[in-house]
């Protein structure tokens, strides 16, 4: 097995992990700007925030694939 006594990771729940966390960030920054006003800045900040964590979610799976 890779990573040690960790089973390979599925790509189905890469791809999950990887599609919610960028979208989590940018639905609150939406919600953000719809409350407080602050278009488009939040949304922008979410979608930053997701994109580096969807690429951050990538690369600790590519490292843990062990390839």
């Amino acid at each position: 097995m890779n990573g040690g006594d960790r089973p390979p990771a599925q790509p189905w729940m890469i791809a999950s992990q990887a599609g919610s966390s960028l979208v989590g960030p940018v639905v609150l920054g939406v919600i953000l700007d719809a409350q407080l006003g602050w278009t488009p800045w939040a949304t922008l900040v979410g979608i930053v925030l997701g994109l580096l964590g969807c690429v951050g979610l990538l690369i600790l799976a590519k490292n843990r694939s062990g390839s």
